[in-house]
């Protein structure tokens, strides 16, 4: 089997069968019904059909973007000229900034400021 699809919101959903909140929740067909709901670990557990279902987690959790290849001078200077430079792992920042991952802009990592 395949790993479960991951979907990271600003709000996981309440539990469709129970009600019940929690930290993640799984996006599911109940079995032997042909509606789909969001589901709790303990009536996934019961209800759902992991072969289709979708993790439902907070976006705080998702992981951060891959390292990035070192960009060229000129792709740096773009960047510059737009006001805006990449972090090493893709996310886009000030050129003297960090992103939220703790990932220093190209032009600062290779001391262009």
């Amino acid at each position: 089997m395949s790993e479960m699809r991951k979907v990271y919101l600003s709000t996981v959903p309440s539990c469709d069968l129970c009600g019940k909140q929690e930290q993640e929740a799984f996006d599911s067909p109940v079995k032997g019904h042909g509606s789909w709901g969001y589901m709790c670990k303990a009536c996934f557990a019961k209800h759902g059909r992991p072969d289709v279902a979708s993790h439902i987690l907070p976006s705080s959790m998702k992981p951060p973007p891959s390292p990035r290849k070192q960009p060229s001078l000129e792709q740096i200077e773009d960047w510059l000229q737009d006001g805006t430079c990449e972090a090493t792992d893709g996310c886009e920042v000030e050129p003297d900034g960090t992103c939220e991952h703790g990932k220093k802009s190209w032009a600062l990592v290779m001391g262009l400021i």
